[in-house]
């Protein structure tokens, strides 16, 4: 699962640009280690990636990658934004499995 991070603020920046100019749409889950609702939500959120191929799926560590968190204006785990066109489309706070669900049908659409 580790090349689903996006690691710096150069990876999540990059990840962002590639949207523009047709690029396919970007689902970041922003996440941290010690969120009990980050870690419930993370291998359901892993699990669909095979089901979306329309989507690039990626995942930050908001602790690892601090600077790309502040940079999203992330103010709580788990944050799961939608990217198109270079810029945040969508966004949705908290740990709904038929939220994430109806996100990713959106951001694919």
């Amino acid at each position: 699962m580790a090349d689903h991070y996006l690691a710096t603020l150069a990876d999540f920046n990059a990840a962002v640009a590639a949207t523009a100019d047709g690029g396919k749409p970007l689902v970041i889950d922003f996440t941290a280690t010690w969120c009990p609702p980050c870690k419930r939500i993370g291998p359901i959120y892993e699990g669909h990636i095979p089901n979306y191929p329309e989507l690039v799926m990626k995942k930050l560590d908001v602790d690892a990658n601090a600077e790309s968190s502040q940079a999203a204006g992330i103010q709580c785990m788990p944050t799961f934004k939608v990217y198109k066109n270079g810029a945040e489309a969508e966004k949705m706070e908290g740990a709904s499995d038929q939220g994430l669900i109806d996100l990713l049908n959106r951001a694919k659409a």
